[in-house]
């Protein structure tokens, strides 16, 4: 797909601010019986599309780059994108890491905890984001065979992320490695991502992936709520991107994006959107030091405050994309925001 797609920016860019909420809602982790609490799940349950959407744009526009690049550019231009931005952050978390807490510094410490992702955790998905693109020089031979990328969805989406919950629920027995190991989990997302932007889905068939979105956002809140509060602490049953409770959300998500019309409005503002969703990787990587610094750090708010969940992603995003618009600016560190 040679030119940028305007509904692509959109989704990035809501995505990513859908992250940034979610990682201002720690709450939601410790159970706190109230109000508070059972809004803290709310915006958890509404905003949990955003990293399957990540993984699904990722397909849609990487899975015929053939037609751009062959595999060795590819992979060169996805590894500078992706490797080097992760790897140099981890390390200047671990830079300040270290000296906040007044531990000594190691290159072997550094290393275990990159690859066990305890320096940030939230830095699991460019694990997760680099293994999808290792994929793609095989998957992108598929890119025209719309029926075999169909049976690698549907057997994978039926093994992983209905069939295991729906005996989990019925108390029947599954063996979890009854699986499609060729596209199970976040590769199901890249596939799926790329048949939903390049086939046309029928109006019955989108206002069906709307309605189940609907049903499983309201399920996954309601089993939360009361299994939470009948046990006492957070349970996390359904916090898993492999289940349908994420799995619908996100496909209703991308379909409704799609759909959104080229208003004139959107044409004429296309290059500050496309300016604004380049940033995504960049905001993804430094927003959680902002948020952890400087909002709980320095400015000792409370994560249960209600101002975190409501009013910090808001100041979270625009503080980081204004960081990282600066530093796309300097050349000697613009590599470090991708």
């Amino acid at each position: 797909m040679a030119k940028r797609i305007l509904y692509f920016d959109l989704l990035t860019i809501f995505a990513c601010f859908a992250v940034v909420c979610l990682h201002c809602n720690t709450l939601v982790h410790s159970f706190q019986p109230g109000a508070a609490w059972d809004q803290a799940l709310a915006v958890e349950v509404v905003m949990y599309w955003a990293v399957p959407i990540f993984f699904m744009l990722t397909g849609a526009n990487n899975m015929e780059y053939r037609a751009k690049y062959d595999t060795k550019t590819f992979l060169k231009r996805r590894m500078k994108k992706l490797l080097i931005p992760f790897v140099a952050w981890s390390g200047i978390i671990y830079l300040i890491r270290c000296i906040a807490g007044g531990s000594s510094l190691s290159i072997l410490g550094f290393l275990t905890d990159f690859m066990n992702c305890s320096i940030e955790p939230i830095y699991w998905f460019f694990f997760a984001i680099i293994s999808i693109t290792l994929a793609m020089p095989i998957l992108s031979l598929l890119a025209q065979s719309t029926k075999a990328l169909w049976y690698l969805v549907i057997t994978s989406f039926l093994l992983t992320f209905f069939i295991p919950y729906f005996c989990q629920a019925l108390d029947l027995p599954w063996s979890g490695a009854f699986n499609l190991p060729v596209a199970g989990g976040f590769v199901t997302y890249a596939i799926l991502g790329y048949l939903l932007a390049t086939q046309s889905i029928s109006r019955k068939s989108r206002l069906t992936c709307y309605a189940l979105g609907i049903l499983f956002l309201a399920l996954r809140y309601a089993y939360t709520y009361q299994a939470s509060y009948e046990a006492g602490f957070t349970v996390r049953v359904l916090f898993d991107y492999n289940t349908v409770f994420a799995f619908f959300p996100s496909v209703a998500v991308f379909l409704a994006f799609k759909q959104i019309p080229s208003y004139i409005f959107l044409e004429r503002h296309a290059a500050a959107i496309a300016s604004i969703a380049g940033c995504g990787f960049g905001i993804y990587l430094i927003h959680k030091i902002l948020l952890d610094y400087l909002i709980f750090g320095l400015g000792e708010v409370s994560p249960a405050s209600m101002f975190v969940r409501l009013v910090c992603p808001f100041i979270i995003y625009a503080s980081a994309l204004m960081l990282v618009l600066i530093i796309k600016k300097i050349p000697l560190i613009r590599n470090l925001v991708p």
